[in-house]
């Protein structure tokens, strides 16, 4: 953290747990935290707000995320968001990186790992992230995959839960879960959410 003024934190999240866990863990973080229980909420109040980030929780009712996300951008451009996304919303999170959203947070959410993503988006943390491979780093990581570890990659991003991918595989949920370990090691990345944040701006094709 910086000796200058506080990061500002936005938070939008209709569940009231999530919202005011992720706010204790930030604010002890020395991160000074705004939060709003509704998109609508949050966007009447956008205009008189400077917020260096902004945490958006994906599902939520009459506003989702997405819709939030594209008005954040259209007023600020060029501050971070961040989505919470739940496993069943990993079609939308991709969705969301894929239309500006610097990262996302998958539930149930992990305080250090809030803390992590919180930090990339900022710019806190100045080195490159080891999960963050150049080009030809992915694409050698990439190559080593196995037909059937590309296959499931390919099916997980598009947002297919395991034992969906297990029944278009026809393979068992357990043995998607091995491949999705093993795609992990493989690419480097520590958590799920790392993993499709990697793919995505990594260019992966899951069409």
């Amino acid at each position: 953290m910086s000796d200058e003024r506080p990061i500002n934190l936005n938070i939008i999240d209709d569940e009231d747990l999530v919202r005011n866990s992720l706010a204790t863990v930030l604010r002890v973080a020395d991160y000074h935290v705004e939060t709003f229980s509704s998109g609508h909420e949050y966007i009447k109040a956008l205009p008189g707000l400077d917020p260096d980030c902004v945490i958006i929780d994906v599902r939520m009712p009459k506003m989702n995320g997405l819709d939030v996300l594209d008005i954040v951008k259209q007023h600020k451009q060029n501050t971070p968001v961040i989505m919470i996304s739940g496993y069943g919303d990993i079609a939308m999170a991709v969705k969301a990186i894929q239309t500006g959203a610097a990262d996302f947070i998958e539930k149930p959410v992990d305080p250090e790992a809030v803390l992590k993503v919180v930090e990339r988006a900022c710019g806190s943390v100045r080195k490159k992230n080891d999960t963050e491979p150049n080009d030809a780093e992915f694409e050698a990581a990439l190559s080593n995959l196995t037909n059937r570890e590309a296959e499931v990659l390919t099916l997980l991003v598009k947002g297919d839960q395991n034992k969906v991918v297990a029944r278009k595989l026809g393979i068992s949920p357990r043995t998607v879960e091995v491949h999705r370990s093993r795609i992990m090691q493989r690419l480097g990345a520590k958590s799920f959410a790392e993993l499709v944040r990697m793919t995505v701006l990594g260019g992966f094709k899951s069409d």
